[in-house]
């Protein structure tokens, strides 16, 4: 669950809640215990505000910011992954297939989890690129050496976010293409030490009015010693589908006490609309271990000159995440 209340918001409503119920499973195929070879993976979820408030990500864009202050929506039940990735060559090469969410692939970097880590859209997803909801997808990895790797992707751009529907693939016929050559530190998705360079395209989408975008991405993440992980994102991008026509973000976590998390981060981003002004956007959490099963996190975001709301030079975003595991 998640609280949030804003400093000022557009409509009034400065308060935002909503909570998240997710179920994840893997099933094996016959004779490959271990899941080296394929495997069907799925994930069922409830998404949904409660207590009378609007979610978290409608206050986000209520504050007029150009980036939402979290991920956490108005969803209600839905499917969100049925694919199936499989693997050859002793692992050197795999391909993804189904509903899925780009973002779970393109443009990753180790901090990239609104449960666990930062909630503002400036650390989560690059917000130069266009990523669309889920739907069907095609993923491909290989490495090229031991470490360097190279993904490529292509989504379909309309998909219905809730379930399966591979006929919706053949009749908008808009999709988000994407490629990345990096490092990776060990050969793991969320490897803490990265680098790697990404570009992407998203057709015109006659639905939602957004022309033809394309863009590249940079990003670097380390370990410098065991629990501290700095990152450095940088984008730009051309077209109206993305929140962010530049951008550049920064920051870091630390675990203390073996158990706890610190995160700090800030960006500078520039809107597609060259109208708008800059915004500045900063992120502070704290992430308490309370049990094995549950963690409380304070979080406070800071944005200086929000592009939508000219009125405010100032606005702040307080909340407390709630997580529990079993």
């Amino acid at each position: 669950a998640l609280f949030q209340h804003a400093s000022s918001t557009l409509s009034g409503d400065n308060t935002a809640s909503s909570q998240v119920f997710r179920l994840l499973g893997t099933w094996l195929t016959i004779g490959d215990p271990d899941g080296h070879h394929g495997r069907l993976v799925w994930k069922g979820e409830y998404r949904g505000a409660f207590l009378g408030n609007p979610a978290p990500r409608d206050m986000g864009f209520d504050t007029g910011s150009a980036l939402s202050t979290a991920n956490y929506k108005e969803m209600g039940w839905g499917l969100t992954d049925f694919y199936w990735p499989q693997r050859f060559n002793g692992d050197k090469v795999a391909i993804k297939v189904g509903h899925m969410d780009p973002g779970d692939w393109a443009d990753q970097y180790p901090l990239l989890n609104a449960w666990t880590r930062f909630l503002n859209d400036a650390f989560y997803n690059n917000p130069t690129e266009s990523i669309p909801k889920r739907g069907f997808g095609i993923v491909g990895h290989t490495y090229l050496r031991d470490r360097v790797y190279l993904m490529g992707g292509i989504h379909d751009a309309n998909g219905p976010d809730t379930r399966p529907d591979f006929d919706q693939l053949f009749d908008s016929r808009e999709f988000m293409t994407w490629a990345e050559i990096g490092y990776r530190g060990e050969r793991n998705l969320a490897a803490g030490h990265n680098v790697h360079v990404h570009i992407w395209q998203q057709d015109a989408r006659e639905e939602e009015g957004t022309e033809r975008s394309k863009g590249i991405t940079f990003s670097w993440s380390n370990v410098i010693r065991s629990g501290v992980v700095p990152f450095l994102r940088m984008g730009y991008s051309e077209g109206d589908a993305p929140a962010m026509r530049r951008f550049i973000g920064a920051g870091a976590n630390w675990r203390l006490f073996d158990r706890d998390v610190l995160g700090f981060a800030t960006s500078w981003g520039s809107p597609p609309d060259r109208e708008l002004r800059d915004q500045v956007t900063t992120e502070a959490f704290y992430r308490l271990q309370v049990t094995r099963n549950i963690v409380l996190t304070p979080n406070l975001q800071v944005y200086y000159q929000p592009a939508y709301n000219p009125d405010e030079d100032w606005l702040t975003v307080v909340g407390l995440r709630f997580r529990i595991v079993f």
